[in-house]
């Protein structure tokens, strides 16, 4: 009997390690579900103090937190304090939290912080780490990233931050929503329509089109394989950014192949409506971010930028920012979007 006992004992304890292991695979699949969708604060709450979870998720649901509440100076101190003087305790997550570092320092124009954590990698990691795991692929991996941390250093003087200033009061400005965000912005003082894409993580990206069109002159500079101009202002609202480095894009003219297959008016004209929206400035997360607080009225299709209280809207919520490392947000605000656009 007592055998038996102890025998089921064993069981129940196997029965609930298991269901333990599958509750925590369960929430780590939640949990980045829920990063990549942009909603930081609930990944946040998800594990409990009382959840036996890796320092990795200790540390990154409070670079979560901070990120959330715009606090990105806060997550770069978390993370280059932790590396710097615990890094065996994050294992190979040292290079996701290093490039999340790097990432972050470029959005708030902390290029000083930037560099010091490459040399960092470069002096002190690289050489420790090559003892001490002795892994030919990973050393690898730490070269590639330090290689593309002094890649970024020197495109830095290229993509200064830009900053907002607040021109007059509180403005409203209409808005379309179909599929993306789009509204009138000013470009140079010249009247364009905008897509707002948190996925961009550079200020503006416009088309060579759009470039002639405000007469600037293409030069030499480049990033990411892109050429670099700089536009003298864009107003968004009563949001003004002046000396604005933007990205140019190649979009291709569908103008010989309407001809060469002689497609139909109709197909020729839905053709022309795509390259048209393409050639479209796209208004990326550097700028977004700068934003703050906006409100939104679904029903009458008009966001506010209000000086100091939020006006009375259908919908109020603070701008929530995609994640640096994984900006998948097309539409950036704490809403359901799919809930309220279908009212």
């Amino acid at each position: 009997m007592k055998k038996f006992s102890l025998l089921t004992l064993g069981l129940l304890a196997l029965c609930t390690i298991s269901t333990m292991a599958q509750s925590y695979q369960s929430k780590m699949e939640r949990y980045g579900g829920l990063i990549t969708e942009g909603r930081f604060l609930e990944a946040c709450q998800l594990f409990t103090d009382t959840d036996s979870v890796s320092p990795f998720i200790k540390l990154h649901k409070q670079i979560l937190a901070a990120i959330a509440q715009n606090q990105n100076r806060l997550a770069i101190s978390l993370i280059d304090e932790n590396l710097r003087y615990n890094w065996m305790a994050y294992g190979a997550d040292v290079l996701y939290l290093s490039r999340e570092l790097l990432n972050l320092c470029k959005a708030e124009g902390m290029h000083d912080k930037a560099a010091s954590h490459v040399e960092w990698l470069k002096r002190e990691y690289y050489l420790s780490q090559k003892a001490y795991y002795n892994d030919a692929e990973y050393n690898k991996s730490v070269e590639k990233l330090i290689s593309s941390g002094e890649q970024r250093l020197r495109e830095r003087n290229l993509l200064p931050p830009v900053h907002a200033i607040r021109k007059g009061k509180s403005q409203t400005i209409k808005f379309t929503a179909v599929p993306l965000l789009k509204t009138p912005i000013k470009v140079n003082d010249k009247s364009l329509e905008g897509l707002w894409m948190t996925a961009t993580p550079y200020p503006m990206i416009i088309t060579h089109q759009v470039a002639k069109q405000l007469g600037l002159v293409v030069g030499a500079d480049s990033v990411a394989g892109f050429p670099v101009v700089y536009l003298d202002s864009i107003r968004i609202g009563s949001i003004l950014f002046k000396n604005v480095p933007a990205l140019v894009s190649k979009v291709a003219t569908p103008i010989k192949g309407i001809d060469k297959h002689k497609l139909s008016k109709k197909e020729a004209k839905r053709i022309k409506e795509i390259y048209a929206e393409a050639n479209k400035p796209k208004i990326g997360l550097p700028i977004i971010r700068q934003l703050e607080t906006i409100a939104i009225d679904w029903k009458r299709q008009e966001i506010s930028f209000p000086v100091d209280s939020l006006p009375n809207a259908d919908v109020e919520e603070k701008m929530y920012f995609a994640y640096v490392d994984y900006p998948y947000l097309f539409m950036p605000i704490t809403i359901s979007k799919k809930q309220l656009l279908e009212r």
